[in-house]
């Protein structure tokens, strides 16, 4: 019995439209027509508008940033997009109660906290400080290390939700 390519071909369906390796290649053996050039005025001026849109939606954006939700008045953005307006709303909504839950469900410290080298394994190996920041100070008595802890303990007090620690140096 004799191989006959014939036998075996069929009907395959091609989008000559779509720009891909397989029609450049039907295109290069004159299976396929040319793809038809866009006019480079017509695409221009469409990417242009696409850039002059997307520039006046991040102007927007960045003034309605500068505002408080109740200061954001639909009669302030006549011009702008409605739905962009309200998308934007409630996009910072989310975000406020996300941010509300995360300091809901989270661990208020606001003081540095001296711990040993046991607690600072199990720190280190917890996975209830496995989403928070931890800051760990290694510590002498130096005066160098006296001013570290002071402006240390300032700082625990501006970021109560960083878990901010301190160990003594000689004993890791």
């Amino acid at each position: 019995m004799a191989f006959n390519p014939d036998d075996y071909k069929f009907q395959v369906s091609v989008d000559e439209n779509e720009d891909t390796e397989w029609n450049d290649i039907l295109r290069e053996h004159g299976i396929i027509p040319q793809k038809k050039e866009v006019e480079d005025a017509q695409v221009e001026e469409e990417l242009n508008d696409l850039l002059l849109d997307s520039i006046q939606n991040k102007k927007l954006e960045q003034k309605l940033d500068e505002l408080n939700l109740d200061e954001i008045d639909e009669d302030d953005f006549r011009g702008a997009d409605s739905a962009f307006v309200n998308n934007y709303r409630l996009k910072k909504l989310q975000e406020l109660k996300d941010l509300k839950e995360k300091q809901k469900n989270s661990e208020i410290f606001g003081t540095v906290q001296e711990i040993n080298k046991p607690e600072y394994n199990m720190i280190i190996e917890s996975s209830k400080y496995k989403d928070k920041y931890i800051f760990i100070s290694l510590y002498s008595t130096n005066l160098q290390s006296k001013i570290l802890l002071n402006n240390l303990n300032k700082l625990a007090a501006g970021f109560p939700y960083i878990k901010f620690v301190q160990i003594k140096g000689e004993t890791v």
